[in-house]
C-alpha cells in the first residue's frame, strides 16, 4: 500500500511537470506555427524516446535506491543505447526526412542496450560504475546545455568534458558505492525526465543535448531562454528526488 502511494505521488508530480512543460511548448509551437507548420507534429522517434525516458526518469527520481536492480538495469540500458546510437548515427547520419530509418535506429539501440542492462543487474560493482557514468554524462550534458557550443572552447571540449565527468563519477561510485545511489539515481532519474518531457513538449532542451554530438545542428534555435527554465526544472527536481529518497531510507532503515 505504501509502494503505491509512493507510486501515486510520483505520476502527480510527473503529471504536473509534464503538463506545464508541453503547455508551454505548445504555447511556444503556436507563435511559430506560421513560420514552420510541419514542426508541430511529433514523430514517432520523439514519442518512443519520450515514453521510454519518462519511464525511467521516473523510476531513477524517485524509486532509485529502493530497487537498486532497476537503478542499475537502467543505467547499463540507456549507456549502451547511447553509444550504439551514437555510433550508427555517425556512420550513417539520417537525413531530415528519414524518419523510418531514425526509428529503426532508435529501436535497434534500445535492443543492445538491453545487454548493458543486463550487465548492471548481474554485477553489483558493474552496476554502480555504469550509474556513476551516466551521472557524468547528464551532469556534462547539463552544464553544455548552459553554455552554447559557439561560445564554449569547442565541440570537442564539451564531448571531452563529458567523458571526464564520466569517468570521474564511475571511479567514485566504485569508492562510495551504496553512498553515491540516491544523488546519482536522482541526477539521472530528473535529466532523463524533462529530457522525456521535452520530445513532447519541444522547447528545445533536447536539441541542446543532442547538438553537442552532431555536426550539422547546432545552434539553430531561435528562443533559447525556455531551455533554461528546463535546465532549472531539472535541477529543482533533482534536490526533490534526493530528499523524497533519502527520507523513505531513514524510514526504512528506523523500521
Amino acid at each position: 500500500m505504501r509502494a503505491l502511494k509512493d507510486l501515486f505521488r510520483a505520476l502527480g508530480y510527473v503529471g504536473l511537470v509534464s503538463a506545464a512543460a508541453i503547455s508551454a511548448g505548445a504555447a511556444k509551437q503556436g507563435t511559430t506555427s506560421g513560420q514552420n507548420n510541419s514542426s508541430s507534429s511529433l514523430s514517432a522517434t520523439s514519442i518512443t524516446a519520450g515514453i521510454f525516458l519518462l519511464l525511467i526518469g521516473t523510476q531513477n527520481l524517485f524509486f532509485g535506491n529502493k530497487y537498486k536492480r532497476a537503478t542499475f538495469f537502467t543505467s547499463g540500458f540507456m549507456m549502451a543505447s547511447i553509444l550504439i546510437l551514437l555510433f550508427m548515427c555517425v556512420v550513417r547520419p539520417p537525413r531530415p526526412n528519414e524518419q523510418g530509418r531514425m526509428l529503426g535506429y532508435l529501436w535497434g539501440s534500445m535492443i543492445f542496450g538491453l545487454c548493458g542492462g543486463v550487465a548492471g543487474v548481474f554485477s553489483e560493482l558493474g552496476g554502480l560504475c555504469l550509474l556513476g557514468a551516466m551521472t557524468g554524462f547528464h551532469l556534462g550534458s547539463y552544464v553544455n546545455a548552459w553554455v552554447p557550443t559557439d561560445k564554449f572552447v569547442s565541440q570537442w571540449a564539451q564531448i571531452v568534458f563529458i567523458m571526464l565527468l564520466m569517468a570521474v563519477f564511475a571511479l567514485l561510485s566504485l569508492y562510495l558505492k551504496e553512498k553515491i545511489v540516491i544523488p546519482c539515481s536522482s541526477i539521472v532519474g530528473a535529466y532523463s525526465l524533462f529530457v522525456g518531457i521535452d520530445c513532447f513538449a519541444s522547447i528545445g532542451l533536447l536539441h541542446q543535448v543532442v547538438s553537442v554530438f552532431s555536426r550539422n545542428d547546432q545552434n539553430n534555435l531561435q528562443d533559447i531562454s525556455p531551455v533554461y527554465g528546463m535546465l532549472v526544472g531539472t535541477l529543482t527536481a533533482s534536490f526533490i528526488g534526493m530528499f523524497i529518497q533519502s527520507k523513505r531510507s531513514k524510514e526504512e532503515e528506523s523500521n
